[in-house]
């Protein structure tokens, strides 16, 4: 796709697909002088109204005929802005590429991502926030980047490049802390948290994944050794995306699949965001138990202990001489939104508020760090120059 400099974006209609990721709707931008000439030679309303008559931030719905023969597809038309349109498109790729291939034959012409979101908006923050905007997976993150997009991260920049220009180091290390303390959750707004599901065989991990998620994702048997490899399922808790990946059982094993299935596990809960430890209530805690739990100390880790709907006594006393946890049944569901909420709690322990600033990638937060270190060595003129690059 080529790439537009900022003369042309101003000079020509461009064309953009997003996706669809999720569900079966594409979207294609258009942008320019002549995007409604464009859209007019292709898209018939269904209020038989013209296509300049379309008010921004109004939808509309029509038919899109590439040639004036052809029985059209339905599609939805949205004016974003004066010169900026976009057309959402059911169906798969092939409808997608027949909207893209008018537009071209009509003097578009095609630009990648990047330069797409840089000309919507002159905050390189906010054009990478809109790049990422569309991988969110819940409301509650789409807000936040929304709020980025907004301009939300770079105010906060600029009032750090304001204190540093003022020597003001203290204030500088102070705001930067603040943004650096909120990067754990801002990298996870356009991915999903990672949670990995470890412990002996037939512990109930597997259920237990089912459960959380809503669906039979793994595979559930008593055989030991049943789960080979990683298994991994989505789902979202208090409007936060996690990933779930049940591993296989760990224990001793001559069976060189189910070995090589226990090495996936140990390197699946060392890229975890938060190991979930599950153990059977309805079996003594043993120094097998102890074992995993000590090869699992540098991690991030919470206690589960399941299949409570077997346990021989009350809640109390089958936990009684066991690691403190939370008590779950994967077969009943009990404790259940409790475990979930204790996982959201770890993760995400002082949730940022609604209107804060949130470094939300890997090289924003990198940025930022190495000004603070900028700063906190007394060299304000690197600090300053680093920053810039951000802004």
């Amino acid at each position: 796709m080529m790439k537009l400099d900022r003369q042309q974006q101003t000079a020509f209609v461009m064309a953009r697909l997003t996706p669809p990721g999720r569900g079966a709707v594409a979207v294609v931008g258009l942008r320019g002088p002549a995007a409604v000439t464009a859209l007019a030679s292709c898209f018939e309303r269904a209020a038989q109204a013209s296509v300049a008559s379309i008010p921004v931030g109004r939808i509309v719905f029509g038919r899109w005929r590439s040639r004036a023969s052809s029985a059209g597809e339905e599609v939805v038309v949205a004016r974003v802005a004066d010169a900026d349109w976009e057309v959402h498109c059911h169906g798969g790729e092939a409808a997608v590429a027949a909207v893209m291939e008018a537009l071209a034959a009509r003097g578009a012409m095609r630009c990648d991502e990047a330069a797409w979101c840089q000309g919507a908006c002159q905050d390189p923050l906010a054009a990478a926030a809109l790049k990422a905007w569309p991988n969110c997976l819940t409301e509650r993150t789409s807000a936040w980047m929304a709020v980025q997009a907004g301009g939300a991260l770079r105010r906060a920049c600029l009032e750090i490049a304001a204190a540093i220009s003022a020597a003001d180091a203290d204030k500088s290390i102070e705001r930067l802390d603040t943004l650096i303390q909120r990067a754990p959750c801002g990298l996870r707004l356009a991915q999903p948290w990672q949670v990995a599901l470890v412990g002996r065989p037939n512990a109930g991990k597997s259920s237990l994944i089912n459960v959380l998620v809503g669906y039979e994702r793994a595979i559930v048997s008593p055989i030991p050794g049943t789960t080979r490899d990683v298994v991994v399922a989505t789902t979202a808790w208090q409007g936060w995306p996690l990933r779930f990946a049940d591993t296989a059982g760990v224990r001793e094993t001559d069976d060189g699949l189910e070995a090589a299935g226990i090495e996936r596990s140990f390197a699946s809960h060392a890229a975890a965001d938060l190991t979930v430890h599950v153990a059977d209530l309805s079996q003594p805690w043993t120094s097998e138990d102890d074992r995993m739990m000590a090869s699992l100390s540098t991690r991030p880790t919470l206690i589960v202990h399941n299949k409570l709907d077997l346990a021989a006594t009350d809640v109390e006393s089958a936990l009684a001489g066991r690691p403190p946890g939370v008590a779950v049944s994967a077969w009943t569901g009990a404790g259940l939104e409790r475990l979930l909420d204790a996982v959201i709690q770890r993760l995400v322990p002082v949730p940022p508020a609604p209107e804060d600033a949130i470094p939300f990638s890997t090289s924003i937060v990198e940025a930022l760090g190495q000004t603070r270190a900028f700063v906190a060595a007394g060299e304000l003129a690197r600090a300053a120059a680093r920053l810039g690059e951000l802004l």
